[in-house]
């Protein structure tokens, strides 16, 4: 078995309603691409009265860095993640609105506040979701892969 690290998060909304725990994902894959917040469907954390896409937070080394709609950083990563790029932060860091880490912060009248979860998991293959971008970059040897859907293939590495 293998320990796993998992991002969660928790929300609380205007009403003072907290809702339990969540899980977005493995702890790599969902920060490599940063967390969107926002009404739209299409966001990682959907929360009704907010804009489409209200807030991007990234992870930068051990910070999480929150960019609001309508600073230069959120336009910056807003733009990347709407053509499929996530560019990891290495040290150019653009100006952020906040840094939020572990602790509670606000999204429109929402508190929201990221957290971790670790579970044993067993050793062996496990599949993972890639980018079209990155299956050219891998040796085909070691690389399984299935049709999902009309244009998504999964891949796992042996």
């Amino acid at each position: 078995m293998a320990l796993q690290c998992y991002v969660t998060f928790t929300v609380t909304s205007p009403n003072d309603d907290a809702m339990p725990p969540r899980e977005l994902g493995e702890f790599h894959s969902t920060w490599s691409r940063g967390i969107s917040i926002g009404s739209d469907a299409g966001c990682d954390v959907v929360l009704s009265g907010l804009a489409p896409v209200a807030a991007i937070v990234r992870a930068a080394s051990n910070h999480k860095l929150l960019y609001r709609h309508g600073s230069p950083g959120f336009e910056q990563y807003y733009r990347e993640r709407s053509a499929g790029r996530y560019t990891p932060i290495d040290g150019r860091i653009a100006p952020y609105d906040e840094r939020v880490d572990y602790r509670d912060f606000y999204v429109g009248d929402y508190v929201l506040r990221f957290g971790e979860v670790y579970r044993d998991e067993p050793k062996g293959r496990k599949k993972v979701r890639w980018p079209e971008s990155l299956i050219n970059r891998v040796s085909s040897r070691h690389v399984g892969s299935t049709s999902v859907g009309p244009n998504e293939r999964l891949f796992w590495c042996d």
